[in-house]
């Protein structure tokens, strides 16, 4: 997985989890995250379920792996 820069931010294949408030109600972080699995040419694909309780918004999506942040973020719209 890419960190700043296109460069390595963890080592591939490998796992991360992924953290957002807009994940409220899942997973063990915080109860705020989604794990995926991520190739050995550093791609992955994940899908969320987002939960009836979380407010419509603009949610920030940060990235963990091996143990440290990857230093990258994304963006995630929740709509009514």
């Amino acid at each position: 997985m890419l960190g700043p820069a296109g460069q390595p931010g963890s080592p591939v294949p490998g796992g991360a989890t992924l953290i957002s408030g807009a994940f409220a109600g899942e997973g063990r972080l915080m109860n705020q995250d989604i794990e995926t699995t991520v190739g050995a040419d550093g791609s992955y694909s994940v899908s969320a379920t987002i939960q009836p309780g979380v407010a419509p918004g603009t949610y920030t999506i940060m990235g963990r792996s091996g143990g440290g942040n990857l230093g990258v973020q994304a963006t995630l719209i929740v709509t009514p």
